[in-house]
């Protein structure tokens, strides 16, 4: 079922960028919040949005294609010293963002995250976000990543739920 989910939002992506108006690409590193930061200490991602549906100058509607890189770190576990997997996502998302004074802008991203490493399952992903658009070439935001899921620690420990959380900072281009 997930598997079809994702082609059927990348077969949306594809007919949608044939529409596009605007298309942006970036990176952006993080700190790991909530049950994230028990396994990391830091977090970077990339992303590309298609904007293809203005529905006037100040609202716009697009998607978002990411990938999210949880980075792991040692822990103690009963005395003993564990060191954590990296934790990957591939976030879909549909992206909405509203623009004031023509530069600063708010708005949220809503979809789903793929797991791409074994330790995790995908889940639910949200991520509100603030921004300053520079000369409508660059976008420099803060946002918080929440994704919410399957989790297991260890090849002996089965799935849990979790929410982790990320504060990031970033930068993307237009095209």
């Amino acid at each position: 079922m997930k598997k079809l989910l994702f082609i059927v939002i990348l077969s949306l992506a594809g007919w949608t960028s044939t529409q596009a108006q605007v298309f942006k690409l970036g990176g952006n590193i993080g700190l790991p919040m909530g049950d994230a930061s028990d396994i990391s200490d830091l977090t970077a991602g990339a992303d590309l949005y298609v904007y293809f549906f203005d529905v006037d100058s100040f609202f716009n509607l697009g998607v978002n294609v990411g990938y999210r890189n949880f980075f792991g770190k040692d822990i103690d576990i009963l005395g003993a010293s564990y060191t954590v997997d990296n934790v990957q996502y591939l976030p879909v998302t549909a992206a909405g963002r509203v623009t004031l004074f023509s530069t600063f802008y708010a708005g949220a991203d809503l979809g789903y995250a793929f797991g791409l490493s074994d330790n995790t399952d995908g889940g639910f992903f949200a991520k509100p976000v603030v921004g300053i658009d520079i000369a409508n070439a660059i976008e420099i935001f803060l946002a918080y990543d929440l994704y919410t899921g399957k989790y297991k620690l260890s090849d002996v420990e089965g799935f849990d739920d979790y929410k982790f959380g990320s504060l990031n900072a970033g930068i993307l281009f237009e095209f």
